[in-house]
């Protein structure tokens, strides 16, 4: 099949579906019959594309608008086409402006769904932010203080160590200090006491000897 050719199953169905308008869907379609209906056709498009063309160029425009197609069948005499095909032109028109507007609403449905889905996952994700700063300053507070209390709890009894280490050795050492001058001081009044007595005996002695 050429690329200028009409499918021929399109032109069966066409001609089928006005066999059943028209009350005859018992009558049987020949396969030449429906390759010359397609040729007939492409003949008939022919001449009708040549007619609005030189419409289109008499207009000055470079565009064939269906307009031009519908004076051109007036042109051809095919005026008796005018009206059915005016009739589906509107139809095809009514059914193209209907399924526009349902894809146009569909997209803005479809907008509107994907930025509630994106402010709420927005306000999700800064919720959830929000909570964690919250949380956070609380934990490092807890623990922070936790830190300084075992610290000074520590650094107390450190001190309390020491303090009791060195007021001890304090009191050894001044016990120690005390007994020894007690020691000294009795050593020295025995030794003063036998210092004593022995000079009392001599004197004694000498008196006898006189």
């Amino acid at each position: 099949m050429a690329d200028t050719d009409l499918p021929k199953s399109v032109v069966k169905r066409i001609v089928k579906a006005k066999l059943d308008c028209l009350g005859e869907g018992n009558v049987q379609l020949h396969k030449d019959a429906t390759l010359a209906l397609a040729e007939s056709a492409k003949v008939l498009i022919t001449f009708i594309t040549a007619a609005s063309s030189d419409i289109c160029k008499e207009k000055k425009r470079q565009t064939i608008s269906a307009d031009d197609v519908l004076a051109a069948l007036e042109d051809l005499e095919f005026g008796d086409l005018v009206a059915p095909l005016q009739v589906a032109l509107d139809a095809h028109r009514q059914a193209a402006k209907a399924k526009s507007q349902k894809r146009a609403e569909a997209t803005k449905k479809r907008k509107e769904r994907e930025g509630a889905e994106a402010a709420a996952a927005a306000g999700g994700g800064a919720g959830d932010a929000a909570a964690g700063q919250d949380q956070r300053p609380a934990g490092s507070g807890e623990e922070g203080g936790g830190g300084a209390g075992s610290g000074s709890g520590s650094d107390g009894e450190g001190e309390g160590g020491e303090d009791g280490s060195d007021e001890g050795e304090a009191d050894g050492s001044g016990d120690g200090d005390e007994e020894k001058d007690a020691e000294g001081q009795g050593g020295g009044s025995e030794e003063d006491k036998e210092g004593a007595g022995g000079g009392q005996q001599d004197d004694g002695d000498e008196e006898m000897d006189e």
